[in-house]
């Protein structure tokens, strides 16, 4: 009965039939040719309770899709704002939708032109792919607005944007900071769920004349993480970029892929005199990612441990602890550590050569002066490397040991008679 009071000869019926089916809602569904009809009505009233009432239908009002396109040119601005509506509660079905959603952000006023937005933005989170090609389309706009809506869809879209890739290294270089910054956000996104397609293209980019390209690229890779192995040949030449932030990025995100950063230690250890001390930092924790892998970087890890910065020769330290066995190369370095000002390089120095094995005999002396040291920590764990480090060197530990025994406080004379025994 309310589908046919939908064609009554009086407007009153006709507009009371559509308000009672928005009631109805998703029930409804069986309405939808009816009130796609109903949008062509020669009453703005019903025009405008049709499109309510097929926004409460919600995604079974697909079939009212071509009408609602229609109607979101109507000359009367609710019922182009209900549309609008409708279409949005549709979601992906309504994809065919979107060019004329997007040309409505650019041409309505403010209430129409956010409705537009919101049906745009709801279309393409729920139709996936198939919005794309509109989308990269999108990009290039010279409504700020559009150029927003894409790229936060093609964020949301992830995988199934993983086509819009170059056009979104391309926005890296626009005049707009926020929109750059925004499309290395959605290149980050696509390029952790699919880093297979999108991290060879971001690795490109890197070599790009555009500093500002380099840049978001080298922190979109960075955000990927270990997906982005197959940048380490490109990230390892950026540790050489001309700009500071561009190399501060590239440790960063070689820091983030741990061992699969090795082939990169060459360039990581000729980093390590970076001129920029947040560069170095970050560096030095990427050599210590790498493990005992960093091994041929021991020499100029040991001469970073006279760096400047407390926050680096602490990373540094830590980077010759993790190295094992070659830390022992750095003997003398790491005796000099045992005296930083800074508790944590001494603790971290001490677990270097204690890793050092039988090659850090020479440290005896010293690691059983830190045995007094004021940090506790340090303290303790100069007492272990005694033991490690006595027990790998055997007989050859004995001098120091005895000299201890003559000369320690009585933790010390304690600790090497029972090492001797």
């Amino acid at each position: 009965a309310l589908i046919t009071a939908l064609s009554d000869k009086t407007v009153e019926v006709r507009f009371l039939a559509a308000g009672t089916l928005k009631i109805i809602g998703q029930a409804a569904a069986a309405a939808v040719p009816s009130l796609s009809q109903a949008l062509g009505d020669t009453s703005w009233h019903v025009r405008h309770a049709a499109a309510e009432a097929l926004k409460a239908i919600g995604k079974d009002a697909a079939g009212a899709v071509p009408a609602l396109i229609e109607a979101l040119g109507d000359e009367n601005a609710e019922v182009r704002f209900f549309a609008a509506g409708a279409l949005k509660a549709v979601g992906g079905g309504a994809a065919k939708a979107l060019p004329r959603l997007i040309e409505g952000m650019s041409k309505e006023a403010d209430q129409m032109r956010q409705a537009c937005a919101e049906a745009a933005a709801a279309i393409c989170v729920d139709a996936g792919a198939e919005t794309v090609p509109v989308l990269i389309e999108a990009l290039s706009s010279e409504n700020p607005e559009v150029r927003r809506l894409a790229v936060t869809a093609l964020k949301q879209l992830k995988r199934d944007g993983v086509s819009a890739v170059p056009q979104l290294i391309a926005c890296l270089a626009s005049d707009d900071q926020a929109f750059r910054k925004a499309a290395a956000d959605a290149l980050a996104a696509i390029g952790q769920a699919a880093p297979e397609e999108t991290v060879p293209q971001l690795a490109e980019a890197l070599g790009s004349s555009n500093v500002e390209v380099r840049f978001l690229t080298a922190g979109a890779l960075k955000t990927i993480g270990k997906g982005a192995v197959a940048a380490v040949p490109a990230l390892s030449a950026a540790l050489a970029d001309k700009d500071s932030g561009v190399r501060f990025l590239a440790a960063g995100a070689l820091g983030s892929l741990g061992a699969h950063a090795v082939p990169a230690v060459p360039a990581l250890t000729t980093a390590l005199g970076d001129d920029n001390v947040e560069v170095r930092f970050l560096v030095a924790g990427a050599l210590q990612a790498t493990g005992r892998a960093a091994a041929p970087a021991v020499p100029a890890l040991g001469k970073a441990l006279s760096d400047s910065s407390p926050h680096v020769r602490r990373a540094v330290a830590g980077a010759l602890k993790a190295v094992g066995p070659a830390a022992a190369a750095a003997v003398n370095e790491l005796i000099a550590g045992l005296q930083d000002e800074n508790a944590q390089v001494r603790h971290l120095a001490v677990g270097a050569l204690s890793a050092g094995g039988e090659g850090a005999t020479p440290a005896l002396p010293a690691l059983v002066t830190a045995l007094g040291d004021s940090d506790q920590a340090t303290s303790e764990a100069a007492a272990e490397a005694v033991v490690s480090v006595s027990t790998a060197a055997g007989a050859a530990a004995t001098p120091a040991l005895v000299a201890a025994l003559s000369e320690g406080d009585a933790t010390t004379r304690r600790l090497a008679v029972g090492t001797l025994a």
